[in-house]
């Protein structure tokens, strides 16, 4: 799942503009997150808990639209994410958390956070080029609850981080249950190669 970025002050559509024309980006986010705007049901669900972090680390914010499959169908290409970059330097990284991740020169990657330091991260043969992912022992599971099966070829780098996640570490995965654009190609990264964290705003439909 690649990351578009809609425009570097990107929140005219969400009433950012309207609330606050020059304040401190700590301001203006936790006032706009707390209902600045008038949300939809669905948006302030994803939205409010964002409320009980720590903004004084995020460097810049920004709203970005979802490219690709990979998160499907929890969230879809044409979706708007609120971005918030330097957003870990001082908020834990979580389970399920979406985080944006730098691959190369200039591909953003979208992913979810599946693994942790300290998790045990094994890839385990269960059929004829059929190869499951587990952590701590158990099937490692997408949004919505299915299994992560990769083929032999996919589970190849992936079968070289079969171990205990060190400190720095994190697993991304998207929702494919047999792969993505995701650790399964690129492996375990380090927690400060992450951007930020994307918040959920609105579906492309809308609605």
């Amino acid at each position: 799942m690649v990351l578009k970025l809609v425009s570097l002050i990107g929140f005219s559509d969400f009433g950012l503009r309207e609330c606050f024309k020059t304040a401190p980006l700590t301001i203006v986010l936790t006032l706009w997150l707390s209902g600045c705007q008038s949300f939809n049901q669905q948006t302030e669900g994803r939205v409010q808990p964002a409320l009980f972090a720590n903004l004084s680390c995020v460097e810049y914010a920004d709203v970005r639209t979802l490219s690709g499959s990979s998160l499907s169908p929890e969230l879809l290409s044409g979706d708007q994410l609120l971005f918030l970059g330097g957003y870990y330097g001082c908020n834990p990284i979580q389970y399920g958390d979406l985080v944006l991740y730098r691959w190369g020169n200039n591909k953003n990657v979208a992913k979810f956070v599946r693994g942790l330091a300290g998790d045990q991260l094994a890839v385990q043969e269960v059929s004829a080029n059929q190869w499951r992912l587990e952590l701590n022992g158990q099937p490692l599971r997408n949004s919505l609850g299915a299994e992560y099966i990769l083929s032999e070829k996919k589970a190849a780098l992936i079968k070289l981080y079969a171990r205990r996640l060190k400190a720095d570490e994190v697993l991304l995965l998207g929702n494919n249950t047999d792969g993505s654009h995701d650790s399964s190609v690129f492996g375990l990264i380090k927690a400060s190669q992450l951007s930020g964290k994307l918040i959920f705003l609105r579906h492309s439909h809308g609605n």
